[in-house]
C-alpha cells in the first residue's frame, strides 16, 4: 500500500491559524494572544465601517452553521448550503482587494448569508416537524410545581427530548429556559407529563435565574455565561458547549446521564412554600410556524440577515447593539430597513411601538 504523506496537499495550508502552536496554555497568555488578532486587527486594514459589515457576515456564518449542525443531526442537509458558504468565505479571504474594501459589495455578501440561512432554517424546521410533530398553540406555565427538577436551556430540542424520556419515570420535572421555549409547541414533547413549564426569561439573565433554580441546569448549545459560584456545581454542558471547570456530559453515556439524574434527586427541588412567590400567569406559544427566540450574537445576526434579505423592515434590535455595528452602518441599516434599537429599560414602550 502506498504510504500516505502527512504533509498538507496545499503549501499554503502549512501557514495561518491552523498551524499556530501556543507557547503556553496558561489562560492569561491565551487571552493576551487573542487580543492581537480579530476585529481590532482587521479594523486597521478595512476601516471600521467595512470591517463591521464583514464581521456581521462572519457572525452570520457562525450562526447559520450552528443551525445547519442541528439540521444535520436531524437528518436534513443541502449540499448547496456548503457550496454557498465556501463562496462567501472565499470572498472574505481571497476576493480582490478592491471588492474586499468596498462597503456595498460587502453589504450584498451579508445579504447572501441571510439567504443561505433561510434555507438552513427551512431544513431545521423540516427536521423538527418530522421528529417532533407540527407545532401548534400551547399554554405554558410560568410558575413551578412542587418536586425535583432539571432546567434545560439552549436550542437543541432533541437533547430536551432525551432528558424528558430518561426522567419521566424518575419523578423529575423538566423546565425550559430562554431559547428552549418553542419546545412547548411540539406535540411529541408535550406528551411528556414531566415537561411542566418555562422557568426564567432570556439567556442574558441566567446569572440571576440559574442561581435561584433548585436543581441541575443543562446547557444544550451556546448562550452560556461564566457561572457564579452559587450554581457552578449544578451546571452541565452538552455537545460543543463547555465552561471551564464545569461538568460536560454525553446524554448517550448511561453513566454520565445517571450522574445528572442522581444530582437532581439529591437537590431540594421546589416545595409548596417556594412556589408561592412565582408568577402564576401563563403564556401561549406555537402559532403556525416555529418561533425562534435568540439573543446570542451569531444566531441573532443570521436571523437578522435573513429578514433583511427578505426586505422586511422596522426590526427592533437589542437589548444591546452589536459592537461591530458602527454609527455609519447603524444609520445605513436604519435608513434602508428601519432598524431601531430596543432597550429593556423601556420594554413596554418598545412593544407598543412594534405592535
Amino acid at each position: 500500500m502506498e504510504e500516505i504523506s502527512s504533509q498538507p496537499l496545499d503549501e499554503k495550508l502549512k501557514y495561518g491559524p491552523a498551524s499556530w502552536v501556543p507557547e503556553s496554555y496558561d489562560v492569561k497568555y491565551l487571552e493576551d494572544e487573542g487580543l492581537k488578532v480579530g476585529v481590532l486587527e482587521n479594523q486597521s486594514i478595512y476601516g471600521p465601517d467595512v470591517n463591521g459589515v464583514r464581521y456581521m457576515t462572519i457572525y452570520g456564518i457562525k450562526g447559520l452553521s450552528a443551525y445547519a449542525c442541528h439540521a444535520n443531526a436531524l437528518g436534513e442537509e443541502d449540499p448547496e448550503v456548503s457550496t454557498s458558504l465556501y463562496e462567501v468565505l472565499d470572498f472574505l479571504t481571497s476576493g480582490t482587494e478592491e471588492e474586499r474594501h468596498d462597503l456595498t459589495t460587502n453589504h450584498k455578501l451579508a445579504l447572501k448569508v441571510g439567504e443561505i440561512n433561510l434555507r438552513v432554517v427551512e431544513l431545521l424546521d423540516k427536521g423538527h416537524r418530522k421528529q417532533l410533530g407540527i407545532p401548534s398553540p400551547s399554554t405554558v406555565n410560568r410558575a413551578p410545581v412542587p418536586g425535583k427538577c432539571i432546567l434545560v436551556s439552549g436550542h437543541d430540542l432533541m437533547d430536551l427530548y432525551a432528558i424528558l424520556k430518561h426522567t419521566e419515570k424518575e419523578g423529575i420535572n423538566v423546565y425550559t429556559h430562554g431559547e428552549m421555549l418553542p419546545a412547548h409547541s411540539y406535540p411529541i414533547l408535550r406528551e411528556f407529563k414531566n415537561l411542566v413549564g418555562q422557568f426564567g426569561s432570556a439567556w442574558q439573565n441566567q446569572k440571576i435565574e440559574f442561581g435561584t433554580f433548585p436543581g441541575p441546569v443543562v446547557i444544550t448549545t451556546n448562550c452560556v455565561i461564566e457561572p457564579l459560584k452559587s450554581y457552578r456545581d449544578r451546571l452541565y454542558t452538552l455537545n460543543e458547549t463547555g465552561i471551564h471547570g464545569g461538568k460536560h456530559i454525553n446524554l448517550e453515556n448511561k453513566e454520565e446521564l445517571s450522574q445528572l439524574i442522581n444530582h437532581a434527586k439529591s437537590l431540594p427541588g421546589f416545595d409548596d412554600k417556594a412556589i408561592q412567590k412565582f408568577d402564576k400567569n401563563t403564556f401561549t406559544v406555537g402559532f403556525e410556524r416555529e418561533v425562534i427566540l435568540d439573543n446570542a450574537d451569531e444566531k441573532a445576526v443570521a436571523v437578522l440577515l435573513s429578514l433583511m434579505s427578505l426586505g422586511i423592515k422596522n426590526i427592533g434590535l437589542g437589548p444591546v447593539m452589536s459592537a461591530f455595528l458602527t454609527p455609519t452602518v447603524r444609520q445605513a441599516l436604519q435608513d434602508q430597513y428601519g432598524i431601531m434599537p430596543v432597550d429593556i429599560r423601556h420594554l413596554l414602550e418598545d412593544m407598543a411601538y412594534m405592535m
